[in-house]
């Protein structure tokens, strides 16, 4: 449908099944889509007007990238400048989930590990992207998140970093900054704070290759 740009009633018969058989709980996008489905048919009638939102959404989904995706781009981003000549990536933790709003204890700890191989030093980055964000940002959820990263840090013995991807696509930032946890006083940062940790220009001075 959105290939052509043309909606035949019995593709949208076809699609509302689906939809049904398959089940949109947890899916947003999903959801919504069953609804206006709904209200576009509810009269009996399918108008010009209805097919064309009907096609503006559908493609609107198609270009949808989940927040766990964008998450996955931006983490794969980061590793690419850890050449696998010089470092090995030891863990690489994404978050999930079971029925029920279950999730692993290891989700609480960064998004990656790391060693450089010639030292065997290891250190920690926690990856953070964000497509548009105000002078003032909260680069962690809660101060609570911030204190878990802390803690990782006490508990490993060895740095963590973070990593804060700032507008343009997760798997092409426009910006990217990488700030040792060390530095945050909190979960919250202003782009002021961020300006002295551009990345890859502070690289050699935070020791990475």
């Amino acid at each position: 449908m959105t290939k052509d740009g043309v909606v035949e009633n019995d593709e949208i018969l076809m699609l509302y099944k689906w939809l049904a058989q398959q089940g949109t709980q947890g899916s947003k996008p999903l959801q919504e889509l069953k609804l206006l489905i709904e209200n576009i048919c509810a009269d009996g009638v399918v108008t010009s007007s209805e097919r064309q939102e009907l096609i503006k959404f559908l493609r609107s989904i198609a270009e949808y990238v989940s927040p766990h995706e964008k998450g996955t781009h931006f983490e794969r981003h980061i590793i690419s400048f850890f050449s696998k000549e010089h470092y090995e990536l030891i863990e690489w933790r994404s978050d999930k989930e079971a029925y029920g709003k279950r999730y692993p204890l290891s989700n609480q700890w960064p998004d990656l590990e790391m060693q450089e191989i010639a030292s065997g030093k290891r250190f920690a980055i926690e990856c953070k992207f964000r497509s548009g964000i105000s002078e003032e940002f909260k680069w962690a959820r809660s101060s609570k998140q911030f204190e878990n990263y802390r803690e990782y840090q006490r508990m490993k013995g060895f740095p963590v970093y973070v990593a804060i991807g700032i507008g343009g696509a997760a798997y092409k930032p426009k910006s990217i900054f990488m700030v040792p946890l060390d530095h945050l006083p909190s979960h919250e940062i202003t782009m002021t704070e961020l300006a002295n940790y551009r990345f890859p220009d502070n690289a050699s001075k935070l020791g990475f290759r």
